[in-house]
């Protein structure tokens, strides 16, 4: 299982995330369809800060080995009531029952926070995916076994219209990831800020670069082993929700100087999601911009 999840996985520390106690709070001019992409804030402030608050993001879900909560291999986000958004790498070669663990903060504890784990009874990967050949495609779609208490802690992030360009602007990775390359993963859910470049940025550094990836760097910053699958979300200025963008896939190390990360472009595949949302559990909806 670790061997999968150390293929293709991004690096470094999730440090230096700046925040507003404010964003994601919603009250934007643009609406949204249902409620999705809130953060729990609490009044409280991070500036150059890296470790998240308790159950600041409920769009994150920890994806487990059935009956193992406290090893979390790969990240996915929620993006309706019976699926979770996450990476074609992540699933094991060997077809073993996994979970999520939703409402996860610091994995050791108990008491923090209250969670909950849902088995996972479909994991769908790309058609085109191929795990030994080139990286793209690298999406799947997790089907759960019962529906995923919505509340203030566990909900969904906002799905992003089709064409959504965010070249140079910012975004936020979170995810329980090593904090350097080949390092220990932390027991605290992390975040880090990261600038959206442009495709040639990544083109220049890999093979097989295509508009279906969504190309981040910032020297330092990066994501890292055990974040891979979890969301790359982008703060709508319109609605001052967190939507969905990408989802962490790969690169060279950890922060290594002038390699991006490689992320899957959700807005790319956006029908293929959408088709197997309702191949698997019709009637379930995402959460978007009206």
């Amino acid at each position: 299982m670790q061997a999968v999840v150390a293929l293709l996985l991004l690096g470094a520390a999730l440090v230096l995330a700046q925040d507003s106690s404010e964003w994601g709070q919603g009250g934007g001019k643009v609406q949204t369809n249902c409620t999705c992409g809130y953060t729990n804030k609490d009044g409280g402030r991070i500036v150059g800060g890296r470790q998240t608050l308790v159950n600041e993001y409920p769009l994150i879900a920890g994806i487990i080995n059935r009956g193992r909560p406290n090893f979390i291999f790969c990240a996915g986000t929620i993006i309706t009531e019976r699926h979770v958004l996450t990476a074609s790498h992540c699933k094991p070669e060997r077809n073993q029952a996994l979970s999520v663990v939703l409402a996860e903060h610091k994995v050791s504890s108990k008491t923090e926070s209250k969670t909950t784990i849902i088995d996972v009874t479909q994991f769908i990967t790309h058609e085109q995916y191929n795990r030994r050949g080139n990286t793209e495609n690298d999406v799947a779609l997790l089907v759960l076994a019962s529906k995923i208490p919505f509340g203030k802690t566990i909900g969904p992030a906002c799905f992003p219209k089709a064409n959504l360009n965010i070249v140079g602007q910012q975004v936020r990775v979170v995810g329980w990831g090593a904090l350097y390359s080949d390092g220990p993963q932390p027991d605290v859910l992390q975040k880090v800020d990261l600038d959206v470049q442009a495709t040639s940025a990544c083109s220049k550094v890999y093979r097989g670069i295509t508009e279906g990836q969504l190309c981040t760097y910032t020297p330092k910053k990066d994501a890292c082993q055990g974040d891979s699958g979890g969301p790359v979300v982008w703060r709508d200025p319109g609605t001052n929700r967190y939507t969905v963008v990408g989802i962490v896939s790969y690169g060279y190390g950890c922060a290594e100087p002038g390699a991006p990360g490689v992320n899957t472009k959700v807005s790319a595949y956006r029908d293929w999601i959408l088709q197997k949302i309702q191949q698997t559990a019709p009637g379930s909806a995402t959460c978007q911009n009206k």
